[in-house]
This record gives structure tokens, sequence and C-alpha cells, in this order.
């Protein structure tokens, strides 16, 4: 289990954490490498995370958290509804 770092809120962590699991299966079911998770939020990849799952959950995790580098931006899933664009009444 990854530890939560102490400066976070425990639900922030944990939420942070599962959406990083969920988008780095998406990639492994889609037969990507943890490299291609980490791209995905716009995260630099070196050279022991290349091959690790667990610290590309945990990186990702760190950036939705804000305190572990710059998210471009989350990467929206196939099923999200697009933005409404319904008129505003006047």
């Amino acid at each position: 289990m990854i530890d939560r770092p102490r400066n976070l809120n425990a639900v922030e962590w944990s939420q942070a954490l599962g959406l990083a699991r969920q988008s780095c299966a998406r990639v492994f079911r889609d037969g990507g490498k943890p490299s291609d998770a980490l791209g995905l939020y716009g995260l630099a990849v070196s050279g022991n995370e290349a091959a690790d799952w667990g610290r590309a959950v945990e990186r990702i995790a760190m950036a939705l958290c804000g305190s572990g580098g710059h998210v471009a931006q989350a990467p929206m899933s196939e099923a999200s509804p697009a933005p409404s664009s319904q008129p505003t009444a006047a």
C-alpha cells in the first residue's frame, strides 16, 4: 500500500489514489506502459518509473493533489458527457 504524504488530507489522497489507479488500469488494459500513463497527465518520466506501475500511480496521485508536479489536464473518459451548450434565458 502506498503511504499518504503527511501534508495531504486523507480523503483527498484516497480519492486521488483511486483515480490514479483507475487511469493506470485503463492504460494497462489497452496495452500501455507506466510511462504512457504518466504522459497522459503531462508528467515527466524518469528511468525507474518506466516499468513501475506502483510508482506511476503514486506520482499521478501526488500530481492530482497538487504536490507532485504540474498536471496538464486529466484525461476525460469516453463516457463523459460533453459540456452543455444550452442557451440561457434573457
